[in-house]
C-alpha cells in the first residue's frame, strides 16, 4: 500500500510523486533525485498523514477561535472599546497566524474570515474549506 500526498501549491492528492534528475549542470552523474508533483510539478507536498494530522489540530484550534472572538466581541461591546490592544487580541492573532501557516493552501483571506468567525453557521462554513480540500 502507497502512501497518500497532499500537495500544497495545487491542492490535489496523489499516490506516488514522480521524480526527476536534477543536474545542477553537471556533465556526469551523481545527480539530485527530487520528487514533484504528477499534477502539477511542485515539490512543495506533504504526506497524507502530515495533512491529516493538521486537519486534527483545526478541528481543535477552530471552535477556540470562534470563542475567543465571541468573547472579545462582547468586551468590547459591554465596555465600547473601539481598539481593544491586549493579549487577548495577541492570543487571537497567534491562533489564527499558526492556523494559517499550518494550511498555507488557503488564499489570504481565509484569515479574516477567521477574525469574523462568531457563531456555529461561520464555523460550519470554515470547516467546509478544509473539507473541500
Amino acid at each position: 500500500m502507497s502512501e497518500r500526498f497532499f500537495c500544497r501549491e495545487c491542492n490535489r492528492f496523489f499516490d506516488n510523486p514522480h521524480y526527476y534528475e536534477e543536474t545542477h549542470g553537471l556533465d556526469s552523474p551523481p545527480y539530485e533525485r527530487v520528487s514533484i508533483c504528477p499534477h502539477c510539478e511542485s515539490d512543495d507536498f506533504v504526506g497524507f498523514d502530515v495533512f491529516i494530522e493538521k486537519y486534527e489540530v483545526a478541528e481543535k484550534l477552530l471552535p477556540a477561535i470562534m470563542k475567543l472572538n465571541i468573547f472579545i466581541s462582547s468586551l468590547k461591546d459591554v465596555f465600547g472599546l473601539a481598539n481593544m490592544s491586549s493579549d487577548l487580541d495577541d492570543a487571537q492573532g497567534e491562533l489564527i497566524d499558526m492556523l494559517c501557516d499550518a494550511f498555507d493552501c488557503f488564499e489570504y483571506d481565509f484569515r479574516d474570515e477567521l477574525l469574523d468567525m462568531c457563531t456555529e453557521y461561520d464555523l460550519e462554513k470554515v470547516m467546509m474549506r478544509f473539507d473541500s480540500l
